[in-house]
Formats: structure tokens, C-alpha cells, sequence
């Protein structure tokens, strides 16, 4: 001790802290010597002492050097930070708990037989959370499947699709949502997408049509098909062609346009090639996404378009 001061040596050892420490906190600002003597030595006094000692308790509890300089300024309260430091700690504490839930779900049979870059991009879908996936899906299949829509339209056709997603992802959710996502990175696949689209938003923005009252009839059409289709209706059937009817001249009436043989072929082929072009390819990887979701709604969808292909075969 010299004149009631501490060397670093012994501010060192009375701190814990190494000199090297005590040298980086004076450079830094944080707590400087109050006494350089002439030949240059550091000298610490006792309030030095006692500030390198809360220095490192904060150093401890991973307190970056920006706000342990407010504490020592007075200018942050230190029951603030802390309370900051333990929120923070929180959000730690549940990112590795998430961490370890997402390798207990996947399987061990996963591990040995997909590749480090596959299973990097099952694990990375695994880590998102909903929200995350939501504003992915928004930004992306606006830019596809809802380019010329409305933006009536376009806000409850993306709530249809966000309701499809789950809220957790197994491993093979995660393999679905990574396709997903190479689908809709795909430019050519983009142009194919936006090609099978664009009759179908022509026809909304010309007929001025509702969104929930569309959905609504084509919700009752898909209702009554979801019950032929549960009794292994045959395309033939009365009642399906019933259905298939009342699905063409919904479209006819939302184009304005008589139900003629020519109109009636030429909505065949774009339900089929909607059914089975691009958007099936998407609709297959949602299915894999939600299959208790929408598993069924693909098989009514082909019992309608069979039902479409057998009116046009047989002259009806």
C-alpha cells in the first residue's frame, strides 16, 4: 500500500481480477486508477477496489461492458439491469431448452441417413417458430400464388394458409416445410405458379367477387363432395354430377359467361391442370405439413375433377 493506495498487484489480488483485467477496465474507462504516481504506476484506492469488485461480479453475470459503465456512472439503475440480465438469462434458458426438445424429436434413424446439409435444413425448420414461419409464407406466397389478387382476396387466402401450419414441426414436418421452401425460391416454379393463378384472379377481378361468399359456395360444393367421396362415390354418380353442375356454373355466373359444351371444356382443363400442374406439387408438401388438415380435401378435390372428366367424356 503507498499513501493509503493499492498497487495493481494488489488490487489484483484483493479483486480476483487479473492485472491484465484491471489494465483492459482503465484503458476502457470503466474504472480508472485514481492515482498515477510519476514513475507511471497505477494506484487504486479503496472505492477503486470495491467498483473492480462489482466489475466482476457483473463480468460473471455476462453484463456487457457498456451497460456495467452506466451502472458505475449512475446513469442505469443497477436493479434495472439486473432485472434486464435476467430476462435475458430467461430467453437463454428457454432457446436451449427448445434446442434440447428439437433433438429429442428427431429420430435417430434420421441421423445416419440424410445428409449434413439436409439435416441442417430439417433442423433450422425445426427452430422456427410459428411466427417466423407465417411471415415467411406471407412474403413468399403473395409473391407466387396470389400475384393479380385483390388485396381482400389476398388477406383471406393467406389466413387460410397460415391456419394450416402447425404450431410445432416433427422431423418430417420439417423436411415438408424445407421443401416448402425450395419450392417457393424456385423462379421457374414461381412463373408456373403465377401462370396456373392467373385466369382464376382475371375472373375475381372482373366479376367483383366476395371472398367469403366464394368460399362459402365453394365450401358447400366441397361439402357435399366430401360426403360422396366418404361413401366411394363413383364419378358417375347422380349426386356428383350434381355437384359438378353447380361448380361449373359457379364460375360461369362469376365470368358472366353461358355454361356452354365449349366454356364447360375449357373449365375442365383448367381444373385439371390446377388440380394436378404446379399447385398440386405445393398442395402435396402442405398436406405433409397439416396431413390431418388437408389429406381428405385432396382426395374430394380429384373426386370432382373425375366427376368433370366423366361429364366431358360422355357429352353431358
Amino acid at each position: 500500500m503507498i499513501d493509503g493506495h493499492f498497487s495493481i498487484g494488489e488490487a489484483s489480488r484483493r479483486t480476483g481480477l487479473s492485472v491484465k483485467a484491471i489494465r483492459h477496465y482503465a484503458n476502457e474507462g470503466i474504472v480508472r486508477p485514481t492515482v498515477v504516481s510519476d514513475a507511471g504506476y497505477r494506484l487504486y484506492s479503496a472505492e477503486d477496489l470495491w467498483r473492480l469488485g462489482l466489475v466482476r461480479i457483473l463480468r460473471n453475470l455476462e453484463f456487457g461492458l457498456p451497460e456495467i459503465r452506466k451502472v458505475l456512472e449512475r446513469s442505469l439503475d443497477l436493479t434495472a439491469v439486473v432485472r434486464m440480465q435476467r430476462a435475458a438469462l430467461d430467453m437463454q434458458i428457454r432457446r436451449l431448452d427448445r434446442a434440447r426438445s428439437l433433438l429429442d424429436r428427431v429420430p435417430e434413424s434420421i441421423w445416419g441417413q440424410e445428409s449434413l446439409h439436409h439435416l441442417s435444413t430439417v433442423l433450422e425448420a425445426m427452430q422456427m417458430s410459428r411466427e417466423e414461419r407465417e411471415h415467411w409464407v406471407t412474403e413468399n406466397w403473395t409473391s407466387t400464388m396470389m400475384a393479380g389478387a385483390p388485396d381482400e382476396w389476398r388477406e383471406a387466402y393467406l389466413r387460410q394458409v397460415r391456419d394450416i401450419l402447425p404450431d410445432e414441426l416433427s422431423a418430417e414436418q420439417a423436411k415438408a416445410w424445407s421443401e416448402l421452401k425450395e419450392l417457393l425460391s424456385d423462379p421457374a416454379y414461381q412463373a408456373d405458379l403465377r401462370d396456373v393463378m392467373r385466369p382464376f384472379w382475371s375472373m375475381v377481378q372482373s366479376s367483383s367477387a366476395l371472398p367469403n361468399v366464394w368460399a362459402a359456395s365453394m365450401n358447400a360444393l366441397t361439402e357435399r363432395a366430401r360426403l360422396l367421396y366418404e361413401r366411394d362415390a363413383s364419378p358417375e354418380h347422380p349426386d356428383l354430377q350434381a355437384v359438378v353442375g353447380d361448380w361449373i356454373d359457379l364460375f360461369a355466373q362469376a365470368l358472366k359467361m353461358p355454361a356452354t359444351p365449349d366454356f364447360v371444356e375449357r373449365f375442365a382443363l383448367y381444373a385439371e391442370t390446377y388440380a394436378t400442374g404446379p399447385s398440386r406439387k405445393i398442395w402435396d408438401v402442405m398436406r405433409r405439413l397439416n396431413p390431418e388438415r388437408l389429406q381428405i380435401d385432396d382426395g374430394v378435390q380429384m373426386l370432382m375433377v373425375k366427376g368433370l372428366r366423366w361429364r366431358l367424356a360422355h357429352g353431358r
